[in-house]
């Protein structure tokens, strides 16, 4: 296979992933806070937005008011964010024509229509749909794209590196969603917030990772911040916590592998190590310093997908 459609192949799993985590995190946020137990300040809520997109700084810098439909708009349909819903999607479709002749119809086709609903969507049709619905409608069609990627393709090197796009930016993602929350429950704690708000944070932490109920079934308790942080991070079974994406990762990897014998060197070495870090780790080790680590866990999955890119893509 030839670099470039191989390096098209990874980068359409990660703008995929990456759509549908800012899609998921906007709306769960914004929606939660209507209903909260106690109500949220709505500047609270659009600060954790954007800073979950990596965009605080820029959007205050700009000359853009910060009110409801301005952080929305940035985050979802502005073209001049590289991280928005709108240019992740344009960059997922393009990557995908740059693979077109190694990926199905079907999965081409919803691509395709993906693109097309997003990019037809302008600010005042955003504003007429309803942003619950626009949403919902993105979620959707991320569902019907990665069902296609499971089912209408050889599951050979083509979906081995669409597979590991997903998972390392599902990593980075999670990881990302994980530390605006901490972010969110610092600036509470601040403030001497309620313990009933400070507690809410877990619950809508584990809704923007769609694990709400699967936390309420192993744990049967309302969640909290160590069994929220132990089912984000190390839970080895659901799809959407660090340990499971890691490992999947690192499966992926195994299989596009060019070398027999990992050396200490080698970005598999590396990849693996992490993994396996994280499957026997505790909780009680990691909350006293969530945030170090969670930053240094990011910083060394950014180096493996840089050298991914270098050794293999390039």
């Amino acid at each position: 296979m030839l670099s470039r459609v191989a390096n098209s192949l990874f980068w359409f799993g990660r703008y995929i992933e990456r759509v549908e985590h800012t899609a998921r995190y906007a709306k769960v946020q914004y929606f939660s806070s209507l209903d909260a137990p106690l109500a949220q300040k709505m500047d609270f809520v659009l600060e954790s937005i954007l800073n979950m997109s990596g965009k605080l700084e820029e959007f205050t810098k700009s000359k853009i008011k910060f009110n409801e439909d301005e952080v929305l708009n940035y985050v979802t349909l502005n073209d001049k964010n590289p991280s928005s819903v709108y240019n992740s999607i344009v960059c997922a479709r393009e990557n995908a024509r740059g693979a077109r002749d190694t990926i199905s119809s079907e999965l081409w086709e919803s691509v395709n229509k993906y693109y097309h609903f997003v990019y037809n969507t302008d600010k005042s049709k955003f504003d007429e749909i309803g942003h619950y619905e626009f949403y919902e409608k993105v979620l959707e069609y991320s569902a019907v794209v990665k069902g296609y990627i499971d089912n209408t393709l050889f599951h050979n090197e083509a979906w081995h590196l669409i597979s590991i796009g997903l998972h390392i930016e599902r990593a980075i993602q999670i990881t990302q969603i994980i530390t605006t929350k901490l972010n969110d429950v610092s600036k509470l704690e601040k403030i001497k917030a309620s313990e009933i708000m400070i507690n809410y944070q877990w619950s809508t932490l584990l809704k923007c990772a769609e694990g709400f109920d699967m936390s309420r079934k192993l744990y049967r308790a309302l969640p909290n911040k160590a069994n929220t942080l132990e089912f984000l991070i190390l839970n080895s079974t659901f799809p959407k916590s660090l340990t499971f994406n890691l490992t999947e990762a690192y499966k992926n990897l195994q299989y596009l592998s060019r070398i027999k014998v990992e050396t200490i060197e080698s970005m598999e070495f590396m990849l693996g190590k992490l993994s396996s870090e994280y499957k026997y780790k505790t909780i009680k080790e990691i909350e006293p310093i969530v945030q170090s680590f969670l930053y240094e866990t990011l910083n060394r999955v950014y180096k493996t997908a840089e050298r991914l890119e270098n050794e293999y893509l390039s």
